[in-house]
C-alpha cells in the first residue's frame, strides 16, 4: 500500500494535503497530472519547488506510479487517438 511506502510518509510529514490528494489519486489517469502539475514549474519561473530531499520523494513516488500504473498511459493515449480518428 501506498501509505507504508517510505517517500509517502516523507510527503506526509511536509505536505498533509499533498499526501491526501495522493492517497485520493492512487492508480489513476489524473494522478499523473496531479504529480505534473506540483513538480513542473506551470507559473513562468515564479514557483519556489520544493526542497531537494521532499522532491526526490516525490519524484520517486511519481516513477512508482508510472511504473506501476503504466497502462494508464496507453488506455489514455489510445482513447486520445481514437477521438482524433473518430472526428475526422
Amino acid at each position: 500500500m501506498i501509505i507504508d511506502n517510505e517517500d509517502f510518509k516523507c510527503v506526509e510529514t511536509k505536505y498533509p494535503h499533498i499526501a491526501k490528494q495522493i492517497m485520493l489519486l492512487w492508480g489513476s489517469f489524473e494522478m499523473n497530472i496531479f504529480f505534473d502539475n506540483i513538480l513542473e514549474d506551470t507559473r513562468k519561473g515564479t514557483r519556489l519547488g520544493f526542497p531537494s530531499k521532499d522532491s526526490e520523494c516525490l519524484y520517486r513516488l511519481r516513477e512508482k506510479h508510472y511504473k506501476l500504473f503504466s497502462n494508464l498511459l496507453n488506455i489514455k493515449k489510445e482513447n486520445l487517438t481514437h477521438s482524433e480518428n473518430s472526428s475526422i
